[in-house]
């Protein structure tokens, strides 16, 4: 029997509330809101040099993908049987989780208050993961992989640039290991695509399929 997880238990903590003016609404560089339902917020007690809109849109981002990483990995540690695919899930809650702490230190050093539950439909993403049976999650994560790491690595190439300097030097000292990663999934996705090829059946069904181009 397939071992479940309570993703409620796990991703359930308190939405941060938001300083002064809650009427008061900013947008970040994608067009999303950055008031209290982002739960990304000015701290007053916070630097005297506060981020722009861009950075709060890349610390919102930023922690939110990297939430997403170590929750889909621990995910794929308890249902995968895949020695390779193991592997690269323990480096994504490893890695993450450090680059996480970096990131919370940064947000603090500048008055932010990060995302502190994922959204629905990252929670939903992860649930994906059991729609599917053996090859079919291992393809599933894998691709997933792929399609959040460049994207990733695009948001950090914009924050590379930032005219807060510690915000511009975390990001580019962070990037060699996303690009990493982002290789290695590559690889980890050509590999179970060719296995399921030569074993020839086809784990996802095309409905699926179409389902996971928006990854």
């Amino acid at each position: 029997m397939k071992n479940t997880i309570n993703y409620t238990a796990m991703l359930s903590v308190l939405f941060l509330t938001a300083c002064g003016n809650p009427d008061k609404e900013k947008t970040d560089q994608n067009g999303d809101s950055l008031s209290r339902d982002t739960a990304l917020v000015m701290d007053s007690a916070g630097s005297s040099e506060k981020p722009d809109t861009a950075d709060l849109g890349f610390f919102k981002h930023a922690a939110i993908g990297g939430m997403t990483e170590i929750e889909a990995g621990s995910r794929m540690l308890i249902v995968s049987t895949d020695a390779g695919i193991k592997r690269f899930a323990q480096m994504m809650v490893t890695d993450h989780t450090r680059a996480g702490a970096e990131l919370r230190a940064l947000a603090e050093k500048k008055g932010v208050k990060l995302p502190a539950v994922l959204p629905e439909s990252n929670i939903a993403l992860i649930k994906n993961i059991d729609k599917y049976k053996s090859d079919g999650q291992n393809e599933y994560y894998a691709h997933m992989m792929v399609g959040d790491h460049r994207k990733t690595i695009d948001l950090f190439n914009k924050a590379a640039a930032s005219k807060d300097r510690d915000i511009s030097d975390f990001a580019r000292l962070t990037l060699p290991t996303l690009e990493h990663h982002y290789n290695m999934a590559k690889a980890l996705e050509e590999k179970v695509s060719a296995h399921k090829k030569n074993q020839g059946d086809d784990p996802l069904k095309l409905s699926d399929q179409t389902e996971m181009k928006h990854l």
